[in-house]
């Protein structure tokens, strides 16, 4: 009897944790959330404590569709860069943010089934690829995981630049969210070899794992 309650004790266990977010303590990180536009809800992320800077605004482009709506967190002490416009130049260092990112008007018809992002996963893996933080790696990670019941997009870079001097490192999330894909970009570009930058892709990889739509949808 001792012996069966153990078990269903274990089984509790068991099926409550796995229906919730992760919930594993990392340090120097807080969670947040955020109130994403388009009738989105909300989304809870977890990010370093350095980031004391919230940004909010549209990157408008060419076309209405082609339009994103973008939140970033970031240090203070970083310059601040908003990318607008079709075609914009890129900071050449001191990069140490995390972006969530949305179309403002494409929307997918069969969201519902989680399978489609895995017909999604590869134009974000080539989209990737020319992103100038990503671009000169020619050993990038990818793969499809799930993460809080959601099929989750996960594309990693840990680069160095020899002529440069500098450090690129990416993880880069992806969901869909109400027939809309998030896209949630871990990024950083130092010439500091500190532990921030030693250890940017395994953490922000934890903190991938943590995001969690409030929504359940």
């Amino acid at each position: 009897m001792r012996f069966l309650t153990v078990f269903i004790w274990i089984l509790l266990f068991a099926t409550c944790t796995s229906n919730g977010p992760a919930t594993e303590f990392l340090a120097n990180t807080r969670d947040t959330t955020i109130s994403l536009k388009d009738s989105l809800g909300n989304l809870k992320i977890t990010i370093p404590d350095r980031y004391d800077t919230f940004l909010k605004w549209t990157q408008y482009s060419d076309c209405g569709s082609c339009g994103t709506e973008r939140y970033r967190f970031q240090p203070k002490r970083l310059p601040i860069f908003l990318e607008s416009g079709f075609f914009w130049d890129d900071l050449k260092d001191s990069i140490d943010q995390v972006t969530v990112i949305h179309r403002q008007r494409i929307i997918y018809s069969d969201s519902s089934d989680n399978d489609f992002m895995k017909s999604l996963h590869p134009k974000l893996v080539t989209d990737a690829r020319i992103d100038p933080l990503i671009y000169k790696n020619k050993h990038v990670f990818d793969t499809l995981q799930l993460i809080n019941g959601k099929w989750t997009s996960l594309i990693t870079s840990d680069y160095y630049d020899t002529i440069t001097r500098q450090y690129s490192k990416t993880v880069w999330g992806a969901i869909l969210l109400r027939g809309k894909l998030i896209q949630i970009q871990f990024s950083l570009l130092t010439k500091e070899k500190d532990s921030i930058s030693e250890n940017f892709v395994n953490k922000s990889k934890q903190m991938m794992n943590k995001v969690f739509s409030l929504n359940g949808i």
